[in-house]
């Protein structure tokens, strides 16, 4: 006699099979549908000293803190780096963590040419040290993401910590925002090395929300980028108090902010949530979506008397002024991209009229001016092929669809919100994290929940390292 397979299922971390109402063994317990975890298909358990990493890599993140060390000052991420480069770089290059992918060789590169650029602008005796934190807080963070998060057991773990470091995040920041006092900087003043306060005018009477970070706009932009990566992770543990919770949070967090690119992140993201909800039984939604965005582009190119780029920063930021200075900086950011075409200028003074401040609010821009326009392409396209292909991964598993989801809309918000921003330090490290650590999904390190029943009776042991195959998010 033959059965139809149990459908399999996670539930809080673990394997179990929902025992089908044909299945004979399955008796009075289908009756009440209830839920049988086999002992031998648990998903892996995360190491303590994995588990350690992920906290310290969310605390390290969100603390103001930096020691002095010979001379150099250094945070704490960055030590924590220095310690885990080389094992990491072995460890990746034997593919101990999956196999070798288009994404890594590619911020590899750029981070090897960032180096270059600072030496051949400031020679060696001068750019060693920027060189090596440069390299650290690009390919040192993504190849943590890598390390550390492997398989959706370490995904789950780190969702719930980001989760709740929005719990705890919150209401500081609706009390800087309302009374313009800074408790989280001067907590972390008291242990000396911490982050100075910025002062900035009021925005429709609040304070911008500055947190344990530099900028209220970097805080605003990592607080951005939990929305989706935490609604769709804990939407099963969690269900709809989980997702609507993390949407609640980091929309409050974001406009403690009062940025314009953290709210422009958070309104990609909750239209992008939307359409997929709306849209979810159009299997091409998302090839549609991109059709549209590129014809869109190309009748304002054509029909209006401004650039894309014009319309979309006159549209994307608070004040005309705004609008205006960062017209300016892509007017002669990008003239210096042409005069420095290969290595940039490194850490030096881009050229531009002694009315126009030194900062440069356009993130990508910034990798092009500073380390060359190759430099630019190599990360650019580190970012475009992974969401391509974690967007084509062969998904078989309803919670790993939802995770990608969450990944995709977290990354796409942030990558066009830096287009009017710029990132540094823990906010920089973080974004190439997070790069790093939705590798897994499309690399074959974690395998969906029916190949993992099916190995449970076959006795077979999956391939390590093979890429899935591939097929377009649907």
């Amino acid at each position: 006699m033959s059965y139809r397979r149990a459908p399999a299922v996670i539930r809080q971390g673990k394997l179990v099979v929902r025992r089908s109402s044909e299945d004979p063994a399955a008796g009075s317990a289908a009756a009440s549908n209830s839920e049988v975890p086999p002992q031998s298909a648990e998903l892996p358990k995360l190491s303590q000293r994995r588990k350690l990493a992920l906290l310290l890599t969310v605390l390290f993140t969100v603390i103001p803190f930096s020691l002095k060390m010979a001379s150099l000052r250094l945070t704490p991420m960055i030590i924590m780096l220095i310690i885990m480069i080389i094992p990491m770089t072995f460890g990746w290059l034997r593919r101990r963590y999956g196999s070798i992918v288009l994404s890594d060789l590619l911020v590899a590169g750029f981070s090897l040419w960032s180096a270059l650029a600072l030496i051949v602008n400031h020679g060696s005796a001068e750019a060693y040290q920027p060189a090596g934190i440069a390299f650290l807080s690009s390919f040192g963070a993504y190849l943590l993401g890598r390390v550390l998060v492997r398989d959706r057991t370490a995904w789950h773990r780190l969702s719930t910590m980001i989760f709740v470091t929005l719990i705890v995040l919150t209401p500081f920041l609706v009390f800087e925002s309302i009374t313009g006092t800074k408790p989280l900087l001067k907590l972390m003043s008291l242990f000396g090395g911490g982050v100075p306060p910025v002062e900035m005018n009021r925005r429709m009477g609040f304070a911008r929300a500055q947190g344990s970070f530099e900028h209220p706009i970097l805080l605003g932009i990592f607080v951005a980028s939990l929305m989706s990566i935490t609604a769709y992770s804990l939407a099963f543990s969690l269900r709809r108090i989980g997702f609507a919770t993390s949407i609640l949070l980091s929309s409050i967090g974001v406009v403690c902010t009062l940025s314009t690119g953290p709210l422009l992140s958070l309104n990609i993201q909750f239209f992008l949530i939307i359409y997929a909800r709306i849209f979810k039984f159009f299997k091409s939604r998302w090839k549609f979506l991109l059709i549209f965005v590129f014809a869109m582009y190309f009748v304002l190119d054509i029909f209006t008397n401004r650039s894309p780029f014009h319309t979309f920063v006159h549209y994307a930021t608070f004040s005309s002024q705004s609008s205006y200075n960062r017209i300016l900086i892509w007017q002669y950011g990008t003239e210096s991209v042409r005069n420095h075409f290969w290595f940039g200028i490194g850490l030096g003074e881009w050229e531009r009229p002694r009315f126009m401040s030194g900062s440069m609010d356009n993130f990508w821009l910034v990798q092009a001016v500073r380390y060359g326009f190759p430099a630019f392409l190599m990360y650019a396209g580190a970012f475009l092929v992974g969401l391509t292909q974690l967007a084509k991964a062969d998904l078989r598993d309803e919670q790993l669809d939802f995770i990608r989801q969450g990944m995709i809309f977290s990354l796409v918000g942030t990558m066009v919100a830096a287009v009017s921003v710029h990132l540094w330090n823990a906010s920089y490290i973080w974004l190439n994290f997070l790069l790093g650590a939705t590798i897994w999904l499309f690399t074959g390190q974690q395998p969906d929940a029916a190949r993992v029943e099916n190995e449970r009776q076959t006795g077979s042991t999956p391939s390590r390292g093979k890429p899935s195959r591939s097929r377009r998010l649907a």
